[in-house]
């Protein structure tokens, strides 16, 4: 990457939940020598004895963008147990990109497994130190579907269960040419700022799959760019530009990123795919003139001095 923006603001950490790959080549964290994100990848798996054997089955969205070359982002992954009792494993990156296809291709197509709520109830039962943070960002996730909180009071209803407010709101914007199908189904799709009211650090969470138009957007596996990166998923930039590129963005949401005093960054199935290319380029931080300066001009800012608690939506 080129010469990063002085005093550009950056993630303290990025939680995806079932989330597929989103580059032909496993996007690395420039602000680290190893390239490894802060955070944590989270996958479920469950293991069955057949005929004597033990299979493992694993969140199919977590490796059917494998197969058609896409991969994870170099980070720490933490492999969720199922119905077996045990706790959640913890798979320790080593920088190398060795985790950025894992978990391989089962093809059980375990749909449960991809659930949310599985997530959450999963995380829920263990109190590791690895996994506190990872079972907040779960909830977070979980809150801005909009067919399980259709109120702004619902969202933060959720968010509030683990100690945090919903701050700023962020409805998307249509891409030229957009059918009409899937524009009805984006506007409802408002990525949200949530606060912690005790740390005041930050969570961005952006919204999964939850209509079947959307499933355009995840089927779209042309490559493309972003933000100076190539080999991007083209379905899942053009949902996330939808978003940051939005008049709404730069309005209510980007501001109040300085008041933050650390910013994580949120999301399961597409949103999670959202959450791996806006932290990628918020890392990159290009400068004006520099490759990948159009797209991280609608998401830059730089944090205030002195953190605040942000007023509460609702």
């Amino acid at each position: 990457p080129g010469e990063r923006v002085p005093d550009a603001g950056q993630i303290a950490g990025l939680f995806t939940f079932g989330s597929p790959g989103t580059c032909m080549s496993p996007l690395r964290n420039p602000l680290r020598a190893d390239g490894v994100f802060p955070g944590q990848r989270v996958f479920t798996e469950r293991v069955e004895r057949i005929l004597g054997m033990p299979f493992r089955f694993h969140d199919p969205v977590s490796f059917v963008a494998n197969l058609v070359g896409l991969s994870h982002p170099v980070m720490d992954a933490l492999a969720v147990d199922v119905g077996g009792g045990g706790a959640p494993e913890f798979l320790a990156s080593s920088g190398s990109g060795s985790l950025a296809t894992w978990p391989v291709e089962d093809l059980s197509f375990w749909i449960n497994g991809h659930e949310i709520r599985t997530y959450i109830r999963y995380l829920k039962a263990y109190a590791q130190p690895f996994n506190v943070r990872s079972y907040q960002m779960a909830v977070l996730a979980s809150a801005v579907y909009p067919n399980r909180n259709p109120t702004l009071a619902d969202v933060a209803g959720t968010a509030g269960v683990v100690g945090w407010n919903v701050v700023a709101r962020s409805k998307p914007a249509p891409l030229m040419g957009e059918i009409d199908s899937v524009k009805e189904v984006i506007v409802a799709d408002q990525a949200t700022l949530f606060q912690e009211r005790t740390s005041l650090a930050c969570a961005i969470a952006f919204v999964g799959t939850h209509d079947i138009t959307q499933w355009v957007v995840d089927l779209n596996f042309v490559s493309s760019e972003y933000c100076g990166i190539n080999g991007v998923h083209e379905g899942f930039r053009n949902q996330l530009q939808r978003v940051t590129n939005a008049p709404d963005f730069s309005a209510s949401l980007q501001p109040a990123l300085a008041s933050c005093k650390d910013l994580y960054v949120v999301g399961h199935s597409l949103g999670a795919a959202q959450a791996e290319l806006y932290a990628a380029c918020i890392q990159r931080a290009p400068k004006m003139g520099e490759a990948g300066w159009e797209d991280y001009q609608f998401i830059a800012w730089t944090p205030s001095a002195t953190p605040k608690l942000l007023p509460a939506m609702v």
